[in-house]
């Protein structure tokens, strides 16, 4: 069970025991798209009731790199940008709540 979300980093519990991890896959969307993997391959791989092979999967997923185009991180002149893969409104809000707000120039 997904417990909290950060910018790229997140809390799940499997029987009764809480494993942190930090993603390489920034974004809420992401977060929300691997606690779904999880349970899956938990489903898939019986790791359900054994911690050690819960903690192995949250493990993997945190080695998970974003592909070619997808959450990218950029510098230019100086400034980061984040690419990120925008496909309808819902996603679009998704995206935009990933990241921190930060001020504006005047």
């Amino acid at each position: 069970m997904l417990r909290r979300v950060g910018t790229d980093d997140a809390d799940f519990e499997f029987d009764g025991t809480l494993v942190s991890t930090h993603m390489k896959l920034r974004g809420v969307y992401n977060i929300f798209n691997a606690a779904a993997a999880l349970v899956l391959a938990r489903s898939i791989t019986g790791a359900s009731g054994r911690p050690g092979d819960s903690a192995k999967l949250v493990k993997a997923l945190s080695e998970v790199a974003p592909a070619f185009g997808r959450g990218e991180s950029l510098t230019v002149d100086g400034q980061p940008f984040e690419l990120v893969l925008v496909k309808n409104p819902s996603g679009f809000r998704l995206g935009l709540k990933s990241f921190r707000r930060r001020a504006t120039r005047p």
